[in-house]
């Protein structure tokens, strides 16, 4: 591949161009919806372990609709003022939530 590293998503984050259908489009019967945002940064030191979180991403999914259904929500970290050469975001996490309606849960 020319692309590199920037194919599927990535080269479209790159390029700025829109997404025709995005992942998930249309699969579910029901609504979500995510609230409690939080962001936990922990400082990067020499002794930091390559698999220590420095970010941890907690949230609430909510079952809005009237059927149970699944919600998978992914993380995509990006790096916006970085002067290295790497994709805009990556993913970095997801989770498959399922729920019955008027059913919330935190997910981190």
């Amino acid at each position: 591949y020319g692309e590199g590293r920037y194919i599927g998503y990535r080269g479209l984050d790159a390029t700025n161009r829109p997404v025709a259908y995005p992942f998930g489009h249309g699969l579910s019967y029901t609504n979500f919806a995510y609230s409690s945002l939080d962001l936990a940064i922990c400082p990067v030191a020499k002794s930091t372990g390559q698999d220590t979180p420095v970010l941890t991403v907690t949230f609430t999914v909510s079952n809005t609709g009237d059927r149970a259904g699944a919600a998978v929500p992914q993380v995509y970290p990006g790096f916006p003022d970085t002067t290295i050469d790497r994709c805009v975001r990556e993913l970095k996490a997801f989770r498959r939530v399922e729920l019955e309606p008027g059913q919330r849960q935190t997910v981190t």
